[in-house]
């Protein structure tokens, strides 16, 4: 979903998941927002036309999270 240009609608991502994605993909959302990657608002996060440049690295870092020094897969619903 993140590839869309309207990309992840946080709510949609509450409703499905049960999980608020700011506290889930904290770190990454800083960095790449940081990094100008991604727009962050209240309502999305999407990747800039930089961050479609480089999409599949961004992805990975969603996809694959680090928790106490161990690697954790959070998989997305579809």
């Amino acid at each position: 979903m993140l590839r869309l240009t309207r990309g992840i609608d946080l709510r949609a991502f509450e409703r499905r998941t049960g999980f608020d994605a700011f506290d889930l993909f904290a770190e990454p959302i800083r960095r790449f927002k940081e990094m100008g990657l991604v727009d962050v608002d209240s309502s999305a996060v999407r990747l800039t036309h930089a961050g479609l440049l480089v999409s599949n690295r961004v992805m990975q870092e969603f996809l694959t999270t680090e928790t106490s020094g161990t690697r954790r897969l959070t998989v997305l619903p579809a």
